[in-house]
């Protein structure tokens, strides 16, 4: 008798990013029914609350953290090892450039907005 699939295990299966054939392996369903579960769009709507409230809390992990990861940054530009030292500025300098980019183009889409409406 074929097992019955719950969408909690499928949605675990999912999120921990196996393939499909690997999913249905480990649930002891076919990947057929697999491949039809995941299309359905109820249950895609599911998976894609659950990926977002892990992402989220992901970045707001990266985010809390950031200012440690920049002090270990600061403190390698006085280490002894001039790699370290060339690593960290670059490092730093890439950072740096990338912020900078990103305010721009937000900036540019807030002004695109403002003179849509």
């Amino acid at each position: 008798m074929a097992r019955k699939l719950r969408n909690e295990d499928l949605l675990i299966a999912c999120l921990t990013c196996k393939s499909q054939r690997e999913i249905a392996k480990e649930l002891g369903v076919t990947t057929a029914t697999v491949n039809r579960r995941i299309h359905d769009p109820t249950f895609q709507k599911v998976f894609s609350e659950h990926r977002k409230k892990i992402l989220d809390g992901t970045s707001t992990e990266l985010v809390s953290n950031s200012q440690k990861a920049v002090e270990v940054l600061v403190k390698l530009l006085d280490s002894e090892n001039e790699l370290m030292r060339y690593n960290a500025a670059s490092k730093i300098l890439q950072l740096s450039q990338d912020y900078i980019t990103q305010t721009d183009i937000i900036q540019r889409l807030d002004r695109l907005e403002q003179l849509k409406d």
